[in-house]
This record gives C-alpha cells, sequence and structure tokens, in this order.
C-alpha cells in the first residue's frame, strides 16, 4: 500500500513541478496538491499559522516572488507513511533554482499530512523549514 500511495503523491507532486515550469500563478498551482478547505501552514519563523486557502495563497505569492515566473521547481518524497486508509505523512525535499540569476537557490523542507479526497491526494497540513533533509 505504501508503494502505491508514494507513487500517487508522486504524481501530483509531478503535476505541480510541470505547472511552475509552465509559468503558472500560485492560484492555478495550489489546488493541485492543497485541500483548499482545510489546509493548514505554519512554517520556520512564522508568528502563527496560514489556515485556509486565501492565508495559504497569500504566503504561496509571496514565496513565489522570490523564485520568479518560470522556476525549475523539484520535489523528493523521503518514504511516505500511510496511517490509515486516505491519509499519509511524507516529509518532502524541495528545491527551486529562480528564473533569474541574482537569486540562489531556495531549500526546503516540508513535513505534510496528506487525505486522499475525491479529486485525489491533498495536503492538509505543512510544516517547513529552510534547507534540505
Amino acid at each position: 500500500m505504501a508503494v502505491q500511495v508514494e507513487a500517487q503523491l508522486r504524481a501530483v507532486l509531478d503535476d505541480v513541478e510541470s505547472a511552475y515550469a509552465r509559468g503558472a500563478l500560485p492560484a492555478e498551482i495550489m489546488p493541485m496538491w492543497y485541500d483548499l478547505s482545510d489546509v493548514v501552514v505554519v512554517g520556520e519563523g512564522d508568528t502563527c499559522a496560514s489556515r485556509g486557502f486565501p492565508a495559504v495563497l497569500s504566503q504561496a505569492e509571496h514565496k513565489s516572488a522570490l523564485i520568479g515566473n518560470r522556476p525549475q521547481v523539484s520535489f523528493k518524497i523521503d518514504s511516505p507513511i500511510v496511517v490509515a486508509h486516505g491519509l499519509a505523512v511524507a516529509m518532502i525535499d524541495c528545491a527551486a533554482v529562480p528564473d533569474y540569476p541574482e537569486a540562489g537557490r531556495m531549500r526546503m523542507r516540508l513535513l505534510t499530512a496528506w487525505c486522499l479526497r475525491p479529486d485525489g491526494w491533498r495536503i492538509v497540513r505543512e510544516m517547513y523549514s529552510e534547507g534540505s533533509l
């Protein structure tokens, strides 16, 4: 089951990578991998969690401004754990190479909780920090 879930999560992340590569905006990308009705994201240095789509979208737009319109974004999943049917936890290593030379490569490590929804696997909780796994 874990191998099948990992492949399904990988497919979601592949779609997100492709969306970044074609220059999609955060408002298009976020619904591809976040549960907009139930998402909570907290990151290193945040004074509080971002709850719900408007708050998470605002955070994504800020980060997107740092990496430009067509960054090279890649994700590596580190052995997700299937907690129950339709619920998985995964650590993800994210690398982003901005589309302009003066900016440096961005590395983030994410701890994510995914739920299987009618439209596929979506992140419902995320905690991130700078750096790599």
